[in-house]
C-alpha cells in the first residue's frame, strides 16, 4: 500500500498505467522488506526469513519463541518470472 501511495505521489497521477510502470522502477523498502521489487507479472519478490523454533531453555521470556536460522533470497525462493503462466505477458 506505502509502495502504491509513493507512486501516486511520485507521478502526480492515479492511472493505473502510470502508477504501475513507477511502483515497477523503485524498490520497495518498508516493515516487511528492505530488498523488494514488484516484478512485471505483478508478484512483489522479497527476502524471506527461515525461522526456528527455540526450545524452552533457549527463550529468555513470554516473547522469545524463535530465531532467525538464515535469510533467502528472494529470487532464490519465488517462481522465476519465465517459468510463469501469466496471461498478461502472453507474447512478451
Amino acid at each position: 500500500m506505502r509502495s502504491y501511495l509513493k507512486a501516486v505521489e511520485a507521478t502526480n497521477s492515479t492511472d493505473p498505467k502510470i502508477v504501475i510502470a513507477k511502483m515497477r522502477q523503485t524498490p520497495v523498502r518498508d516493515v516487511l522488506t528492505n530488498d523488494g521489487y514488484l516484478r512485471p507479472d505483478g508478484r512483489m519478490v522479497h527476502s524471506v526469513a527461515l525461522v526456528q523454533y527455540k526450545s524452552p531453555a533457549e527463550s529468555t521470556g513470554e516473547w522469545d519463541q524463535s530465531k532467525v536460522v538464515a535469510t533467502l533470497k528472494g529470487d532464490d525462493v519465488f517462481r522465476p518470472l519465465a517459468a510463469g503462466a501469466c496471461p498478461a505477458l502472453a507474447g512478451k
